[in-house]
């Protein structure tokens, strides 16, 4: 987050002896009261609401159940005509037909 801005060396690499301070400081932060008794609370309120949000999105996702009301797909009615196979060509039907 800051890390570029304020460090040099913009590569950061997590370590396992990170990843237990931050479990440490997050522990802190979780207790009831830790705006009040954790000395650093206001360092990481930030980052640790971030924290919360993100895990909450992600579990919200996780647990989410649709209620899909599924519609089915409007049909449109076939209006394509109905025709019998040609036997007589369209001059020999007009033949037939008496002209004025």
């Amino acid at each position: 987050m800051y890390h570029r801005m304020v460090c040099k060396n913009a590569i950061l690499v997590l370590t396992d002896a990170d990843k237990k301070e931050v479990c440490s400081i997050t522990k802190e932060m979780i207790k009831p009261d830790a705006s009040k008794n954790y000395i650093h609370y206001q360092k990481y309120k930030e980052p640790f609401e971030q924290y919360l949000t993100q895990m909450h999105e992600l579990i919200h996702i996780q647990n989410y159940k649709t209620t899909e009301t599924s519609v089915p797909p409007y049909m449109e009615d076939d209006k394509t005509l109905l025709v019998k196979p040609k036997s007589k060509s369209i001059l020999e039907l007009f033949s037939k037909v008496k002209k004025i």
